[in-house]
C-alpha cells in the first residue's frame, strides 16, 4: 500500500498519513487474486523495500512465486534478472 512504502522510507515517520488520499492496499487484495502470481523485486530498490514485496507474496495464495534479484534497482531488476524471471515463470506455468 502506499502507506507501507511512505512509512518505509526515511522521512517515514512524518504523521503525513491524513495527506494520502489514494491508498492502493494491494495487500488485502492479493489472496483473491485467482491465477499464479510471480512477485519480483531488487535487493537495492530503495523505493520499494524489498521486505513489502515478501509481504504482499506472503499474503497472497498459490501458486505463486517470489523473486529477488541480486544488485536490482527499483530500475533495472527487469534487466539484469530475466534468467530469474524466465525460471519462475517457467515454474509457476509447469514448463520446466
Amino acid at each position: 500500500s502506499i502507506p507501507d512504502v511512505v512509512r518505509s522510507m526515511r522521512w517515514g515517520w512524518l504523521p503525513v498519513g491524513p495527506l494520502i488520499t489514494q491508498r492502493f492496499d494491494a495487500r488485502s487484495k492479493v489472496a483473491g487474486i485467482g491465477s499464479p502470481l510471480l512477485v519480483v523485486h531488487g535487493t537495492k530498490d530503495s523505493l520499494i523495500k524489498p521486505e513489502l514485496g515478501r509481504a504482499l507474496f506472503e499474503a497472497a495464495s498459490g501458486p505463486k512465486r517470489f523473486v529477488l534479484v541480486d544488485g536490482g534497482t527499483h530500475h533495472n531488476t527487469n534487466a539484469i534478472g530475466q534468467d530469474l524471471y524466465r525460471d519462475a515463470i517457467g515454474q509457476l506455468f509447469g514448463l520446466r
